[in-house]
């Protein structure tokens, strides 16, 4: 489908614009976060459904982004002792402000819907 003339606002679809949105929210995301832009990669967990994996910058900072593509919600308990060792007690959404996320001692306590992806930041006490 590269051959059609890319359409721009006021003549996306609700689909196309929903995805514009998702990406700008993700730029922006990246824009903000040292981790995201160039962190130490770490994969934390992965399976046929579920990936999730750490980037932390020089700084310190962590950003943890999680995928699961599985059609049903997924909770685990990710072991993720770097996060531990950072003192990272906190992970907040980058995409969803509004959710936080715990590290434990067993590790990151991770609930996603089905198809739901986030990417979380390292909250500074």
């Amino acid at each position: 489908d590269n051959r059609r003339w890319m359409n721009f606002a006021p003549y996306l679809s609700a689909n196309q614009q929903e995805l514009l949105d998702r990406v700008r929210a993700i730029g922006t995301a990246r824009k903000e976060s040292a981790a995201l832009r160039g962190g130490q990669v770490e994969v934390l967990w992965v399976d046929e459904e579920l990936l999730v994996y750490s980037l932390t910058a020089t700084s310190g900072e962590v950003a943890v982004v999680a995928m699961n593509k599985g059609w049903g919600t997924r909770t685990e308990v990710i072991p993720a002792p770097a996060l531990e060792d950072l003192g990272v007690a906190q992970l907040q959404g980058l995409l969803q402000p509004n959710r936080q996320w715990s590290v434990g001692p067993q590790g990151l306590a991770l609930a996603l819907g089905s198809w739901e992806y986030a990417v979380l930041s390292s909250v500074q006490p």
